[in-house]
């Protein structure tokens, strides 16, 4: 019986204490800081989308494009694409130039010429996610 008590009284007082020793507040959360003390914003950005990283000022409190904005940001995409393209040609006139070296920048060009591609077949940004080169395309390259 005094064993009985014992262990009836023991897990009363547990059950009691439990809750408080248990409960701990959560400790407020900081932001990474870099060494410099400035807020730490490693991670992966993408320009595969149409949605900036800044706020255009002028939209205001505004949460979505217009069609017509969202079709010159489209624009200002495909106008981009071609300008790359311009470049990649010129730079692929050079590459025979190089002393060194010649495949694997051969090789760098054309993949990212395919990812030029493929932002044109996902639609120029209106995608959700990168633009991502198919491992099969890479081996064909």
């Amino acid at each position: 019986m005094r064993i009985l008590s014992l262990t009836a009284i023991s897990v009363t007082a547990l059950a009691l204490a439990a809750p408080t020793a248990f409960a701990q507040t959560p400790a407020p959360y900081h932001a990474p800081r870099t060494s410099f003390g400035q807020p730490d914003l490693q991670g992966t950005y993408t320009t595969a989308t149409i949605t900036p990283l800044t706020r255009d000022p002028k939209l205001g409190t505004r949460n979505v494009l217009t069609k017509q904005e969202a079709d010159a940001l489209e624009q200002a995409t495909r106008d981009q694409i071609a300008r790359a393209d311009a470049l990649y040609e010129q730079g692929q006139r050079a590459i025979p130039l190089l002393r060194d070296g010649q495949r694997a920048m051969a090789l760098a060009a054309a993949l990212y010429r395919e990812i030029l591609r493929q932002i044109e077949r996902d639609g120029f940004g209106r995608r959700k996610g990168r633009a991502v080169v198919p491992a099969w395309r890479t081996q064909e390259l």
